[in-house]
């Protein structure tokens, strides 16, 4: 009694054992998963099995539900699920198949069942919810199950929100700590507090890239932060004491990305070469008096 399946590769040498959750649903889901993780594929690399095994062990719990043995060895024919043959995390065969299988039909399938084995791994092994959802945009488009143009327009709709004129000359009069923050290609202002947020945003919402932060007003133009995508690489002691909880945190999903703004650069020197000039006025008027 049982679901049963096994997962081997095309050299069939080795293969993991599931009891439970053996219909093909359940194991495009956990390869899915693996792939999503950017684990080494078992074909290329005996981690693919490893990774695996962790993380359909971490979804069953307690001390049966998966095995791992050689694949002579292994309950094939099972009356059950029989045998997936997998390559780079995808079902490419099957084996004594008795019964037509049960596909993943839709995206939100998909996504729904990676957020629940999701929930089932360590804390600290977690996805977030955007990665989860990211991924089961393409494998949709990559099947065929929804437009690219779809996707490009949510893109578009989470794109980085930036200030008003008015809210920029609140904060410059509220003396906020700003810095330039550059991606390579172009500049944004943000304030200090919201760097943690900008980077854990910009690299899972928007692409995968180093950034670079430099403190507005610096007589010498050198970068005061450095990432690695969403890690820190080089950063003063001081600054990194001041956004290294609640980066953590955010990278560990154990807060959500706040709604943050940032600043457009020239829209800032527009704003800022207007207050001055009130200041002169102001104080030009003040002297004719």
């Amino acid at each position: 009694m049982g679901n049963r399946a096994v997962i081997t590769t095309e050299e069939k040498q080795i293969g993991i054992y599931v009891h439970w959750n053996g219909g093909r649903e359940s194991i495009e889901t956990f390869l899915a998963y693996c792939d999503l993780k950017n684990y080494r594929p078992p074909e290329t690399d005996d981690y693919g099995w490893a990774r695996m095994c962790q993380v359909i062990g971490n979804f069953f719990g307690g001390s049966t539900s998966i095995g791992i043995d050689k694949y002579e060895r292994l309950d094939r024919d099972n009356y059950d699920n029989g045998v997936y043959i997998i390559e780079n995390w995808k079902i490419i065969g099957r084996e004594f198949q008795h019964y037509k299988d049960e596909e993943i039909k839709s995206v939100d399938d998909l996504e729904d069942n990676l957020n629940y084995l999701n929930e089932k791994q360590p804390k600290e092994e977690q996805l977030s919810k955007e990665e989860i959802h990211d991924y089961c945009q393409k494998w949709g488009i990559d099947r065929g199950l929804i437009e690219k143009e779809e996707v490009t327009e949510e893109k578009d709709e989470s794109k980085i929100k930036f200030y008003t004129e008015e809210e920029i000359k609140n904060l410059i009069e509220a003396k906020s700590d700003f810095y330039f923050a550059d991606d390579g290609v172009s500049e944004v202002i943000i304030k200090f507090e919201d760097i943690p947020d900008f980077i854990v945003d910009y690299n899972r919402n928007l692409e995968i890239r180093d950034l670079k932060f430099f403190k507005m007003g610096k007589e010498v133009y050198e970068p005061d932060i450095t990432t690695r995508g969403e890690f820190l690489d080089k950063i003063d002691p001081s600054l990194r004491e001041k956004i290294i909880d609640r980066l953590i945190k955010l990278q560990q999903n154990e807060v959500e990305i706040k709604d943050y703004k940032v600043i457009d650069e020239d829209m800032f020197e527009n704003v800022k070469s207007k207050l001055e000039q009130g200041l002169t006025q102001n104080k030009s008027n003040k002297e004719v008096r």
